[in-house]
């Protein structure tokens, strides 16, 4: 009888630990798509946050190919330095927050400095920012409400 009683509690207990789904974790970068018009208007943006929160809001087209992807740390520890001194080796690491553009395309053939610099009359959401950073989505009013998820 006792044996009846393990197997069944052991069995409840896998079954609470499958029906509780996956926990998120933190991620290693955040990601953040903005879309483009042909006329280098930004009609659409989808972002995933450091914590797994994932936003959208326009149009998002993954076949459009005039977009601009950016990844961003989300400050896990990076291997800056490794020293050995009397057989001891120290390393040195700093979170990372750094930004980088793995894919970008204008329609017209703007580069990622014109945005910067705004050389054109749709830049207004990148002039002025000291690291050319996108603004937060809150930010990009012109786009639509903003809705929870990755979107397609």
């Amino acid at each position: 009888m006792y044996a009846v009683k393990k197997v069944m509690r052991l069995a409840f207990v896998a079954l609470i630990i499958v029906c509780s789904g996956p926990t998120l974790a933190a991620i290693n970068n955040a990601r953040n798509i903005v879309y483009f018009d042909a006329n280098n208007k930004i009609v659409g943006q989808q972002f995933i946050q450091c914590d797994n929160r994932a936003f959208h809001a326009g149009v998002i087209d993954t076949s459009n190919p005039y977009h601009m992807e950016m990844d961003f740390g989300c400050g896990n520890p990076v291997l800056v330095d490794c020293e050995t001194s009397n057989g001891n080796t120290f390393c040195s690491y700093d979170p990372d927050y750094a930004t980088r553009v793995p894919y970008f395309l204008s329609a017209t053939g703007y580069t990622i400095q014109d945005y910067c610099d705004g050389n054109y009359n749709h830049a207004t959401e990148f002039v002025g920012r000291s690291d050319c950073a996108f603004p937060a989505p809150q930010e990009i009013s012109t786009i639509g409400p903003w809705l929870s998820g990755w979107g397609s």
